[in-house]
């Protein structure tokens, strides 16, 4: 059959980036596709210092056009006949106070990390279902396990795309297609250099950045995404993957607090960052 044959959107940087080169080490052909081809010089770099340039090729893809994903799709099933594993990685945050964000940047995040993967697997679909194999694999995050203050647009997006990916994976099983979520926590990613939306005079500001001082405590922290994507090689690997993958210790602790813990008590623990922030301002 051939090297097995991986795409992977959002490859330009961070875990798409750390994926490909480890997917193309492990014997993998893979597509890397990014919006903009021009960001690929690190991309590059990388496999060309770890001798596997040869099995990875750049494409163009922006996963919020319909008309460039159906492209991609026929390129692929031309030119290889078969997609063993389809990595969704692209995405966007969106962050801020809700009052002020406006609705163009609540549908851009949308657009992007959840309708943008449904016309991504969408497109792939009738190739993998008729070959009656492959593997799907669904980037989402520890905030889909609990909301923070000033990430409304971008926890909606991820908690739409756990719901998603779990009714896709029961309705694929019969055709042998495999979907699992990965839930990473902080990892070294451009989302995280992101601004929040915020007005100047916003009456949100002091309590904003109260809340953000306490996040940026963890994302200063952030470890190499190369960790997610080792387990992402992982996954694809086995042979009967779980639904739910959940990398980081700081989104497993997310996970366990909203599983046990009453929202009582996340109610009453924001309550008391924001007390200290308070203290520690004065």
């Amino acid at each position: 059959m051939g090297k097995p044959i991986a795409l992977v959107t959002g490859a330009s940087s961070g875990i798409g980036l750390a994926t490909v080169i480890e997917l193309a080490k492990a014997g993998y052909d893979v597509l890397a596709t990014m919006r903009n081809p021009d960001r690929q010089s690190q991309l590059i770099c990388q496999a060309e210092q770890a001798k596997i340039l040869h099995r990875i090729k750049v494409w163009q893809l922006d996963v919020t056009n319909p008309e460039m994903i159906k492209n991609v799709a026929n390129d692929v099933e031309r030119k290889f006949g078969r997609l063993d594993l389809l990595l969704n990685n692209a995405g966007i945050a969106v962050t801020g106070v809700t009052e002020e964000i406006g609705m163009e940047e609540w549908q851009k995040q949308m657009k992007t990390n959840f309708f943008g993967v449904v016309h991504v697997i969408q497109a792939f679909l009738p190739l993998m279902r008729q070959n009656r194999q492959g593997c799907i694999i669904n980037i989402s995050s520890g905030a889909a396990f609990l909301g923070s203050p000033y990430t409304a647009p971008y926890t909606a997006s991820k908690c739409a795309l756990e719901g998603f990916s779990e009714s896709l994976r029961l309705e694929l099983a019969p055709y042998g297609i495999k979907v699992v979520l990965v839930e990473p926590g902080f990892f070294q990613t451009n989302i995280l250099k992101h601004q929040p939306f915020m007005t100047e005079n916003s009456p949100y500001r002091e309590d904003q950045q109260k809340v953000q001082s306490f996040i940026d405590r963890f994302s200063n922290q952030a470890k190499d995404p190369r960790q997610v994507a080792k387990k992402i090689v992982q996954i694809a690997q086995t042979r009967s993957p779980k639904m739910r993958y959940i990398v980081g210790s700081d989104a497993r602790s997310l996970y366990l607090i909203k599983r046990f813990v009453p929202f009582g008590f996340i109610d009453y623990f924001f309550k008391v960052i924001r007390q200290k922030s308070s203290s520690h301002s004065k």
